[in-house]
């Protein structure tokens, strides 16, 4: 299985005074070539940045009880030195430092995986199927405790229209170029959960190590 996109989420409690805050930690990005932003929720207690690095195939997201990274490709590009996960941890021990900032509470993991390579039936994994008609899809979720984790892995056959529905490519790279010729395929969601109260780069690290282990049972 090729990891296609991640999502790393960190949570803190809310910080109500945010909307005033986060343009002093996020405006040093706006003076980058090709950053691209939007505001979410303008004006309100719930108001939101995106902040878009098309150049970085990234895309940062900052709330008043979190911040995430999302990043199209595998997981050695992500947390190469070209890329842009260490600018967000600097970022995050910024919004920590914030007067109103309290607690950090979890962060949690969200990978995409999909092996092109092969293909899979409902009957390779199915050993009851009710339904009397063919599949046009199928997906199988397995919720589990590990470790410290909660979790929740949905796997499953790959269809073209994967790629829209989970938003794997949203900046249509090279990478995953492979994906819109595919006619068949394998496919898993992973979602990592675990209560931490201080996420860093190197726990970030062991997480995705954790997580590609669970892949590999698929």
């Amino acid at each position: 299985m090729i990891i296609r996109k991640i999502q790393y989420n960190i949570n803190y409690s809310h910080i109500l005074t945010f909307k005033e805050d986060y343009k002093k930690i996020t405006s040093p990005c706006f003076g980058w070539n090709k950053v691209k932003y939007s505001i979410e929720q303008g004006n309100s207690i719930h108001e939101s940045l995106k902040l878009i690095f098309a150049e970085y195939n990234t895309v940062m997201h900052f709330r008043k009880d979190g911040i995430t990274i999302m990043f199209e490709g595998n997981e050695t590009d992500f947390l190469s030195d070209s890329s842009l996960i260490r600018e967000f941890f600097v970022m995050y021990e910024q919004i920590t430092q914030l007067e109103c900032y309290s607690r950090t509470t979890k962060h949690d993991l969200i990978i995409y995986a999909v092996d092109i390579s092969k293909q899979v039936s409902d009957s390779d994994y199915l050993k009851i199927n009710p339904c009397p008609e063919k599949l046009l899809e199928f997906a199988c979720v397995y919720t589990y405790v590990w470790k410290n984790y909660d979790v929740n892995i949905t796997f499953g056959d790959f269809i073209l229209n994967d790629i829209e529905k989970y938003e794997l490519s949203p900046f249509k790279t090279n990478h995953n170029k492979e994906l819109f010729s595919a006619k068949f395929g394998k496919m898993c969601e992973v979602r990592f959960l675990e209560e931490e109260k201080e996420p860093s780069l190197s726990k970030l690290k062991k997480i995705i190590r954790d997580a590609n282990k669970q892949i590999k049972l698929f």
